[in-house]
């Protein structure tokens, strides 16, 4: 037989086709998210641009770039210091690791889109429509390429997983998978309650602030991950848990 089994006990086995279902509907959150922010960027190109679709024009390659490579940087030096015996620095590290991330990924929102820009110089997509002088643009436009790109980021890494060892793909997948997909507010919610002139709106952006910081931080690898669930840091928490926990972070507070 070509098909994967799991044993629960040495007497039982159950087919991947049985156990994989649960799994594909826990995943699933984050593919209908990141589809649904290329069908808002598309339908918000067709109504503005009298009928034609520039999806690429509203991605943002460099941001993206950055933070990926920042991203990866990071995790490559947590790697370093756990291969070199320092696990006792690891929360120096790792605030550091975040700290780094935020400030590379506020800094890339305002770089210039030579990418895109080249593209529509070439004439592949119709006219250059570029807007670098609205800041809230930018970063809603930074936060919804980065989100797209760790939705798929989490689904590639946690395919695998969920056919290799499923006891802990699942609960990965189940853990990942609503904060990715639903924990960011849409850009109508966050422009009602963030309204400077509205106290409501000041104490929403408070509380939202602090909930943020104090779920992140709790979250954190050092904090609860590491001593609680895993003894040491696992390959687990160096190349999955780590670099998705480091995006949210750059998607949260960008």
């Amino acid at each position: 037989s070509i098909a994967q089994y799991t044993m629960p006990s040495p007497s039982k086995f159950v087919s991947h086709g049985e156990y994989i279902y649960p799994a594909i509907m826990v995943a699933l959150p984050l593919v209908v998210r990141a589809a649904m922010l290329v069908l808002m960027e598309k339908c918000d190109d067709f109504e503005e641009n009298g009928g034609k679709v520039d999806i690429i024009g509203r991605f943002r390659f460099e941001f993206v770039a950055v933070v990926l490579g920042a991203t990866c940087l990071a995790v490559c030096l947590i790697g370093s210091f756990v291969f070199l015996g320092w696990s006792s620095h690891l929360s120096v590290i790792y605030s550091a690791s975040y700290f780094f991330l935020i400030s590379a990924a506020r800094w890339s929102v305002h770089l210039p889109k030579k990418f895109t820009n080249a593209i529509h110089k070439n004439g592949q997509l119709g006219e250059e429509k570029m807007d670098n002088n609205n800041t809230e643009l930018l970063f809603e436009e930074s936060r919804n390429s980065l989100r797209f790109v760790s939705c798929l980021l989490a689904v590639y890494l946690h395919a695998p997983l969920l056919l290799a060892n499923y006891s802990l793909g699942f609960p990965s997948a189940l853990f990942w998978s609503p904060l990715l997909s639903l924990f960011v507010l849409s850009p109508a919610s966050r422009a009602y309650y963030l309204k400077k002139e509205s106290l409501r709106g000041k104490a929403f952006g408070l509380i939202t602030f602090f909930g943020k910081v104090v779920l992140l931080v709790a979250s954190s690898p050092p904090v609860f991950v590491v001593p609680n669930v895993f003894g040491l840091v696992t390959p687990y928490v160096l190349m999955v848990y780590t670099p998705l926990h480091l995006l949210l972070a750059a998607i949260w507070f960008i």
